[in-house]
């Protein structure tokens, strides 16, 4: 996964679809896949307070380990006292 050096704020496009968000003290962190038709591929985002903080893109037909990667960081966030806010 790679990480992002700065965290500018996330504006949204028509594209990102959210997988999930979760609630912990005040602070939201979110799951979104963003479509690259540049390369084939989709990009799964990480955002916390609506500032990017990492990704990773799957591209070709890497669908079902893009479920599995969000599904173990949101395990990995419940874990650790968040919890789910809808999706």
């Amino acid at each position: 996964m790679s990480v992002g050096l700065a965290s500018p704020r996330e504006q949204p496009r028509p594209n990102d679809t959210p997988v999930w968000t979760l609630v912990k003290n005040g602070r939201i962190a979110q799951c979104l896949t963003r479509i690259d038709l540049t390369v084939d591929g989709v990009e799964l985002r990480y955002l916390l307070d609506g500032e990017f903080r990492s990704s990773r893109l799957y591209v070709g037909r890497f669908l079902a380990e893009l479920k599995a990667d969000a599904a173990a960081k949101r395990v990995e966030l419940e874990a650790a006292g968040w919890i789910s806010h809808g999706h």
